[in-house]
């Protein structure tokens, strides 16, 4: 039973309890929904979204993915999915369902009245774009969106495109990160993976505020980081943190997290792997305000502007790496 509040900063242990137990149902055939003869549902087992009184783009996000990994089947099957009593859903989670396309990606837009455009005043939602590793079509209609987004945040400004050129450099770079590293072929998935990167966001006009969430389903952060004693830099970035924070355990995944935004900390040993989260902690400390949080198998991580990071570790999973990067432009951008 999903939680009131689906939020990943607002309620983090109960969110992730039901997208944990979310995944796993979703993974058994029992959650497979088939049409009688008579035309009606046999349902064996559904989650009751009407229930939910609020959600964060982040966490629909995440089901989003969730449920386009059931769809493509665990026998390379595709499967049909339908919306259970979507009238009685809250209007706000209804709402953001339809501006993100999340109908649209699971095939069942046609069981679903649309409400209302992607633009709510003085914002434009951003519907889930997904992709596979670094396919280059995917990319290019990545960096159309990221435009859109930024041009409508700015009102397209020509003396800030140097700002907006290096801000969508560094998401563009983080996408092709996960695409790259997110997925390594000896790493024993639980079940095959889509290898897919799923992303959203927002532009506040009002507020000239952008804001991107990146989710992917892989190894996590934390698996993947090297915790050799023989790996010289993930050592010293280690001690870094011991010395700023005290005794640390290594199975502290939100602690695991912070040491992979120091340059070059890599679970490859590659000298470029950090540089995407890192980059983008960087840009925020350059802009007016903003915040980087991210969040890996048992652990998460907000970085704010300035530097200083809050961690914490907080099972269950959240069955791969979700990054929220937040930031302003300010009125003199």
């Amino acid at each position: 039973m999903p939680p009131l509040v689906l939020d990943l900063v607002q309620n983090e242990t109960a969110t992730r309890k039901f997208l944990d137990s979310m995944r796993r149902m979703l993974l058994t055939d029992s959650s497979r929904l088939n049409k009688l003869a008579n035309g009606l549902l046999n349902v064996p087992a559904y989650h009751d979204f009407a229930r939910i009184e609020a959600i964060s783009a982040s966490a629909a996000l995440v089901i989003a993915s969730q449920y386009q990994r059931a769809k493509h089947g665990l026998n390379g099957i595709d499967n049909e999915l339908f919306a259970i009593d979507v009238h009685r859903w809250n209007p706000t989670v209804r709402r953001w369902f339809d501006v993100l396309g999340i109908f649209d990606i699971l095939g069942i837009s046609g069981q679903v009245p649309n409400t209302t455009g992607r633009i709510d005043g003085h914002t434009l939602f951003l519907p889930i774009l997904s992709g596979q590793m670094a396919n280059e079509a995917d990319l290019e209609r990545l960096d159309k969106a990221l435009i859109e987004l930024a041009e409508f945040a700015t009102e397209a400004r020509a003396e800030e495109s140097d700002v907006l050129s290096a801000i969508l450099t560094d998401m563009s770079e983080g996408i092709i990160n996960v695409s790259q590293w997110a997925y390594p072929e000896e790493h024993p998935f639980e079940v095959q993976p889509l290898k897919r990167w799923w992303m959203t966001g927002h532009a506040d006009r009002s507020k000239r505020e952008l804001s991107f969430t990146l989710y992917d389903q892989g190894a996590t952060i934390p698996k993947t980081i090297p915790a050799k004693q023989s790996d010289e830099k993930f050592v010293n970035a280690f001690k870094t943190m011991v010395a700023k924070y005290g005794s640390l355990g290594m199975k502290d995944d939100g602690h695991l997290i912070a040491v992979s935004l120091n340059p070059g900390s890599s679970g490859t040993k590659e000298a470029h792997r950090g540089f995407g989260l890192q980059r983008m902690a960087e840009t925020i400390d350059a802009l007016p305000d903003g915040e980087l949080r991210i969040w890996s198998r048992y652990g998460s991580v907000l970085r704010e502007r300035g530097g200083r990071v809050v961690t914490s570790h907080c099972p269950p999973s959240i069955g791969g790496t979700l990054v929220e990067w937040r930031f302003a432009l300010g009125n003199d951008a």
